[in-house]
């Protein structure tokens, strides 16, 4: 019984050890096929607001972004508008 019980810890550790050493030694890269423009525009207390432009579409973006006590509460993002509702865009 003892020995079972070994066997299967032994085996749950070398499982796990294979797991986190999997999961750290995985990289991956990825090419930007679709270049964004991206700066900063505001900041209210903890919260930053930069504007965002889709070069081939030429749709601009809003995003805002804040933190609290140094951890993240969040991100927005939402296509910025002409006054008559139409998507904003620039050349």
């Amino acid at each position: 019984m003892k020995k079972k019980i070994r066997n299967g810890l032994i085996c749950g550790v070398f499982l796990l050890s294979g797991l986190f050493l999997g999961a750290c030694a995985t990289t991956t890269y990825s090419e930007q096929k679709r270049p964004l423009k991206i700066w900063f525009e505001n900041e209210n207390g903890k919260m930053q607001t930069y504007s965002l432009v889709d070069e081939n579409t030429g749709v601009n973006y809003i995003v805002i972004s804040g933190e609290l006590y140094q951890k993240g509460i969040g991100t927005a993002i939402t296509p910025r508008l002409n006054a008559d509702g139409t998507l904003y865009v620039s050349e």
